[in-house]
């Protein structure tokens, strides 16, 4: 029998702590260095979106937020982290583009580390941008 794989949104802040391994895991990985207490309050004040993916033994999360492109209202994701890539992300795609329909969001925006680029290709994402850092001068 094949387990369904559970992707939701956690609404509750009480209930981020039950997942907060994960969700810290996933914040570590935002460009931008999201923190566990910006995380919290940015549920609370609804700025975030934390959504919880996968099966016993394959636990991940994500942050979203919701953002403004030139093409319009965008659904951002911010940050991802966990295990079992390969048993969620289709499931996980599928409710980001439910939830960007809900939101009333014309676009689904992506950014991350480089291999996010070949594994989101399959799924119709483009690349439409390229961001480089320098660390010192």
């Amino acid at each position: 029998m094949v387990q369904a794989v559970t992707v939701r949104a956690i609404l509750d802040v009480a209930e981020l702590e039950a997942f907060r391994p994960e969700l810290e895991e996933a914040a570590a990985h935002d460009f931008w260095g999201l923190t566990w207490d910006q995380l919290v309050a940015g549920v609370a004040d609804k700025r975030y979106i934390a959504v919880i993916m996968g099966l016993p033994g394959a636990q991940a999360a994500s942050v979203w937020d919701i953002g403004q492109t030139r093409r319009g209202k965008a659904l951002i994701c911010r940050a991802v982290g966990g295990t079992g890539l390969s048993i969620w992300l289709r499931e996980l795609i599928e409710f980001a583009q439910r939830l960007a329909e809900d939101q009333g969001c014309q676009e689904l925006v992506c950014y991350g580390r480089p291999g996010w680029e070949a594994l989101l290709n399959g799924h119709g994402y483009v690349k439409r941008a390229v961001v480089m850092t320098k660390e010192s001068w």
